[in-house]
């Protein structure tokens, strides 16, 4: 049996591909602009709030899944490498708040908050099953006469 020619980077899907982030020191991660993601003036909103989450996702740091995040895109991406600075503001006991930049040749283009819970056991709801009924065909109309109008 021969070995697949394709690499292993190769059979990721574009997303994962683009969404590739390379640790640095003091917590930061290095990417690169998202070629298959790429619009008119940048790559799509979308990518990049994935990015900025990932860092965060992967970060040592992190407790507990994401919440909510916002994300506010300063300038277009270049077609370039760029840097993420994650930082944590706060850590309580279950909650964790996160700032982050994303950086192109020392500029800020992107900037984003995320929160973060551990969320703890809590009841649970079963979904209902639909009762049988009748076709709406199967039904007589109901008579109306002598009421308000």
């Amino acid at each position: 049996m021969t070995d697949n020619p394709i690499t292993h980077e190769a059979q990721k899907h574009p997303f994962d591909r683009n969404t590739s982030l390379e640790p640095l020191e003091n917590a930061r991660f290095r990417g690169d602009f998202p070629h298959a993601y790429a619009n008119m003036v940048g790559p799509y909103g979308g990518i990049t709030a994935a990015l900025l989450l990932k860092a965060v996702l992967t970060h040592p740091e992190r407790q507990g899944e994401p919440v909510a995040m916002t994300v506010n895109f300063a300038a277009p991406m270049a077609e370039t490498e760029f840097e993420i600075v994650p930082k944590v503001s706060r850590t309580n006991r279950s909650t964790q708040h996160w700032t982050l930049e994303l950086v192109q040749d020392g500029a800020i283009v992107a900037t984003a908050t995320v929160f973060l819970a551990i969320r703890g056991d809590s009841w649970s709801g079963a979904d209902v099953t639909m009762p049988q009924v009748p076709q709406p065909s199967d039904i007589e109309p109901l008579d109306t006469q002598g009421y308000m109008r």
